[in-house]
């Protein structure tokens, strides 16, 4: 029996299946980006980007990273809740929302479930029908629970996608301003020493590239296609980025999930025309965007503020090969934070 449930654990995800599928094709995009590079450096021309010099292959793989940038402004995209933790919709309290107390939290849950309601815009990830009946579950559920609310509102509060379609205040989901800064500071020491490597690493590169006269318009795309593959890889295979740096638990609790767009363009700079001065302008923007919320809402990037984030809410499983980075150690000043 045993065996058969950690078989069960182990079964790949639809979420993890489609970054799978990502990566494979941008396996393909980059395996044909090196035989270009070798054989028909026009095909692989930032230059040529855009419709006047024909449809070569540039043009598909500017399709492919058009469709990937606009992908990180819907909050209904396919794509992990890493990216979607931005979105206040995605954010589901904890007891450290409530001022560190968990019966506070059930005690919420119960009276939203008691009276029924759900979110105008559940549909948003479920059909309304279909909230509207598990809602009814629900709550034939706890009124037959008897002494046993208490119990069945812990498992309740384990259903992820349940929880979002219920209704929770601003307040439910806010925490106090000292509990903003600690998480505001815990998330900048992550990420600087990413954008300090980050910056490091392109101008060795671009160092390199020019002292060899190896630079030209071929070359950035080239470098653009690895960065658009390897971005992948991280998600499904391994990332040096979490394991060198940031040490975070899996995608969920990345804090630059939506860096890549940026780090992909980066090589663009390079070989500027109109086209690709666009797509750098829109992963700036996707950039600022995600750095915006994260100051201002930085509750929503933090496990022990949003229940989406953690292990026992996960759907989605990405770390099914790569596993799990880090051990969760306990913030005593953060904790204290929250009961202030």
């Amino acid at each position: 029996m045993q065996a058969q449930v950690n078989t069960q654990r182990k079964m790949p995800t639809r979420m993890f299946m489609h970054y799978v599928r990502s990566l494979v094709i941008r396996t393909v995009l980059f395996a044909c980006g090196i035989y270009f590079f070798v054989c028909d450096r026009f095909q692989l021309t930032l230059e040529n980007l855009g419709i006047a010099g024909g449809f070569n292959f540039i043009d598909f793989v500017g399709i492919a990273l058009l469709f990937d940038f606009v992908s990180k402004f819907s909050s209904r995209a396919h794509i992990s809740i890493g990216s979607l933790k931005q979105y206040e919709f995605f954010q589901i309290p904890t007891k450290n929302t409530f001022g560190g107390s968990l019966d506070a939290v059930l005690k919420r849950i119960s009276e939203m479930i008691e009276t029924g309601r759900i979110k105008a815009d559940s549909w948003h990830s479920h059909p309304k029908e279909n909230i509207e009946q598990r809602l009814e579950e629900v709550r034939t559920v706890l009124f037959e629970a008897k002494d046993d609310v208490s119990k069945e509102l812990r498992h309740i509060a384990h259903d992820v996608d349940f929880m979002r379609a219920l209704p929770f205040n601003e307040s439910d989901l806010d925490t106090n301003s000292k509990a903003r800064h600690l998480l505001r500071m815990r998330r900048l020491k992550e990420i600087l020493p990413v954008a300090f490597f980050w910056i490091l690493l392109n101008a060795i590169v671009v160092v390199v590239a020019y002292a060899m006269g190896w630079m030209s318009p071929s070359l950035a795309a080239l470098w653009v296609l690895f960065y658009f593959w390897f971005d992948m890889v991280c998600v499904v295979l391994w990332c040096p980025l979490q394991i060198i740096f940031m040490r975070n638990r899996c995608c969920a609790t990345c804090q630059i999930f939506n860096w890549d767009a940026i780090m992909v363009a980066t090589p663009m700079l390079f070989a500027l025309n109109v086209f690709t001065g666009a797509f750098f302008a829109l992963s700036l923007v996707i950039l600022l965007r995600w750095e915006v919320k994260a100051f201002f809402y930085p509750e929503r990037f933090a496990e022990e503020t949003n229940a989406s984030l953690s292990c026992a809410n996960c759907s989605e499983q990405l770390c099914l090969i790569r596993g799990k980075v880090g051990v969760y150690e306990k913030d005593v000043e953060l904790e204290e934070a929250f009961r202030a």
